[in-house]
């Protein structure tokens, strides 16, 4: 809007000057230059607050670029006009790379967690093994093997989530009761020290019925 109205002042004020000249005598090839040289400066100094939002956008643009996604635009998303929407837009854009940004680094942190768990289960187990303190039994085997199991498990997420942000795969969600998921969870981590079971002690309701997709989940 502010860009047509400029427009429309400048042809105006040229066409005021003309007739004023006309009216003064002035001659026409001094007339012209004055004319110009008016509707120039005139331009430049009503589309200085059209070119400066433009400026501080690619200041904006080349900080998201380097991975500074909380840069913003300031102040101009509050006007109306056509650089007040496109600073708008742009904020949005700017918040929704960072929204993304925050939940990739969640991700990393929460896989980092998760296959600590298993790795951390299969080296106390093994360990105890080569000191002698259990018995490599067909239990504590068993053990063993589920926590490579869910190694592989967590391997196949991660290339699984490529997958969902390309749109070649989802989430296989169903009914599942919660305390069975807790159940076939910790099961692993219980091992046998000379006939004395070790445990892990929990309270989890039977009748928690929850919905997602159980592989992900454990």
């Amino acid at each position: 809007m502010e860009i047509s109205l400029l427009i429309v002042v400048a042809t105006v004020s040229a066409f005021v000057l003309a007739w004023i000249f006309s009216k003064t005598k002035i001659n026409d090839w001094l007339a012209l230059p004055i004319t110009i040289i008016v509707i120039l400066i005139f331009t430049y100094a009503t589309s200085r607050h059209l070119t400066d939002p433009l400026g501080q956008m690619r200041d904006v643009a080349e900080k998201l670029a380097d991975g500074d996604y909380s840069a913003r635009v300031p102040d101009f998303e509050n006007k109306h006009d056509e650089v007040g929407q496109l600073a708008h837009a742009f904020n949005e854009m700017a918040a929704e790379l960072q929204h993304e940004d925050q939940l990739r680094r969640d991700m990393i942190a929460n896989v980092a967690h998760e296959l600590r768990t298993p790795v951390s289960a299969l080296q106390a187990m093994v360990e105890n093994m080569a000191d002698g303190i259990v018995e490599p039994n067909e239990q504590n085997m068993e053990n063993i093997l589920a926590q490579t199991h869910r190694l592989t498990d967590l391997i196949s997420f991660l290339l699984d989530l490529s997958r969902i942000e390309a749109g070649s795969s989802s989430l296989d969600i169903e009914q599942f009761n919660f305390a069975d998921l807790i159940d076939e969870t910790i099961a692993p981590l219980t091992f046998t020290d000379n006939g004395r079971k070790h445990a892990i002690k929990t309270h989890v309701p039977d009748d928690i019925v929850m919905e997602g997709d159980v592989d992900r989940l454990r």
